[in-house]
């Protein structure tokens, strides 16, 4: 068995994620939600401000970033996996996919018949439509595709929240990342892994029992992300 995994600089998964889920239309995003007082994801970030959408977006998603960032510290030394930086799509698709393909054709070529068994090159050539760099979205998956312009806005609100600050900085040196511009000079602190993992339990805990407690509650009049 051979395991592909996609990862992405976390700071980018959160902001990516408001900017999708204020226009998305799936099920769950519109859902009332018993957390939320009866509102939706959706409804309960469009009532909000910017900040306080962005960065509760961000608490929702960082049990999901956890998850990630324990696959690949487990998996980074496995010759069975292969982890996929989301970014290298758009810097280089076509090599990115190519290695994709020859990392699983091993796999193929013992499960299928010869003649049956893509060649690798063919499949990137395939693909090749969903390059970004080189061709527009199609109208179905335009959604999909965020603003660059509205982004650097809403990186600066998660850095400026210093314990999502710090949670966001740690989770991406788990990963392998570089601290992206927004967070400053290089860090010089080393990151333990498990550690790190029980710090996004704390604060996504912290958030709910403080919500749970607070008079005005989640969404309601006069509340915004707490402290934690």
């Amino acid at each position: 068995m051979r395991l592909r995994h996609v990862i992405r600089e976390p700071i980018e998964v959160c902001v990516s994620g408001y900017q999708y889920h204020l226009r998305a239309t799936e099920a769950w995003v519109l859902a009332p939600r018993a957390e939320l007082g009866g509102a939706s994801w959706q409804s309960f970030f469009k009532s909000v401000s910017t900040a306080d959408g962005v960065r509760s977006e961000c608490l929702r998603t960082l049990p999901e970033l956890r998850e990630a960032a324990k696959v690949f510290h487990a998996t980074s030394a496995v010759e069975q996996v292969l982890s996929i930086r989301f970014e290298a799509f758009a810097s280089n698709f076509s090599s990115t996919m190519r290695a994709v393909f020859n990392f699983v054709s091993p796999v193929l070529r013992a499960r299928l018949p010869r003649a049956a068994a893509p060649d690798p090159a063919r499949l990137v050539d395939a693909v090749s439509p969903f390059d970004l760099a080189t061709h527009a979205p199609k109208p179905s998956k335009a959604s999909h595709v965020s603003s660059i312009a509205d982004k650097e806005a809403l990186r600066s609100h998660l850095v400026g929240h210093a314990r999502l600050r710090y949670v966001l900085l740690a989770l991406s040196e788990v990963l392998g990342y570089l601290p992206s511009q927004e967070f400053g000079a290089a860090s010089t602190t080393v990151f333990n892994a498990e550690r790190v993992f029980n710090e996004v339990d704390q604060i996504v805990n912290a958030f709910w029992r403080d919500e749970e407690q607070s008079p005005s509650k989640i969404g309601g009049a006069g509340w915004h992300f707490p402290d934690l």
